[in-house]
């Protein structure tokens, strides 16, 4: 796991990639998937951050989204006879309303009826500024595998997948307590 770039040296988005050493002298690429500009991973940095389970071919890893704020862990199939294909990702709980947001960024529950409020009628793109900074408190950090399930870690919770359904609500989850905001 890296980042891809341009024959001119351009960093671009995070890389998934599958290397061929069988002749350790000439190492070659046998496969990548590559993620829009705008991605970066704790993978990148930190090997813990990968999950591997070897005997089911499958790779997981973060992927955080600078456009949006969002994060999600990634799941891969990962062999040597057809190289890497995305199995589909996983991201934290639903995004919360605006007031639940509001509130959870510590600007009180009556923030929307009074000046933030205000602020929004001036600025109609600030609801997304607001859900963007909210997303960006719930990052998933780690993936596990066990069986035919797929967990993932945040600094909220722990959801269960199964691989089946990645992109469907948590079979289980056990929430952390949320991280406080002190503006």
């Amino acid at each position: 796991i890296g980042r891809a770039g341009t024959p001119e040296g351009r960093v671009q988005g995070v890389a998934l990639s599958v290397f061929d050493v069988s002749d350790p002298s000439a190492p070659a690429l046998s496969d990548s998937y590559v993620f829009e500009d705008s991605t970066s991973s704790d993978a990148n940095s930190d090997h813990r951050a990968i999950t591997f389970q070897p005997e089911k071919g499958r790779v997981s890893f973060p992927l955080s989204d600078w456009q949006t704020g969002g994060s999600t862990l990634q799941v891969f199939s990962v062999t040597a006879n057809a190289g890497i294909e995305p199995i589909g990702s996983v991201r934290p709980a639903q995004d919360l309303s605006l007031a639940d947001c509001v509130v959870a960024l510590g600007y009180g529950p009556d923030a929307l009826s009074g000046w933030l409020g205000e602020q929004i009628a001036i600025e109609p793109g600030l609801p997304d500024a607001i859900r963007a900074q909210c997303r960006q408190m719930e990052q998933v950090r780690r993936g596990l595998f066990r069986d035919d399930y797929v967990y993932s870690l945040t600094n909220r919770g722990l959801y269960a997948h199964p691989i089946s359904a990645l992109d469907g609500a948590a079979v289980g989850q056990a929430m952390l307590p949320p991280p406080e905001y002190n503006p």
